[in-house]
């Protein structure tokens, strides 16, 4: 599937780590093209919006699968909180 920034989005395994471009759009704000990824692992979860162009992560919040390892927990929804505010990162940057 290809977005309109022309970037194939696809699901890629390496390492023991998911990791999904779950959206790309353009940023006229920005003059680029920003992704919204997830990465899903053993230990943990990451979600981040990042610029294409510059690399530059605009949202970088992750959560740990399992308790007692001194990073937040997932659970009690704060997965979902996370995702929540990486949308919300991410449809500010496409302003």
């Amino acid at each position: 599937m290809q977005d309109s920034c022309g970037v194939t989005c696809h699901y890629q395994r390496a390492c023991g780590r998911g990791i999904s471009v779950d959206r790309v759009d353009l940023s006229s704000l920005r003059n680029s093209c920003v992704a919204a990824i997830s990465e899903y692992g053993h230990a943990s979860k990451v979600f981040r919006v990042v610029d294409l162009l510059s690399n530059e992560v605009l949202f970088g919040g992750f959560c740990a699968t399992r308790e007692g390892t001194g990073v937040p927990y997932c659970g009690g929804g704060r997965d979902i909180a996370l995702l929540a505010e990486r949308d919300a990162a991410f449809a500010t940057a496409l302003k």
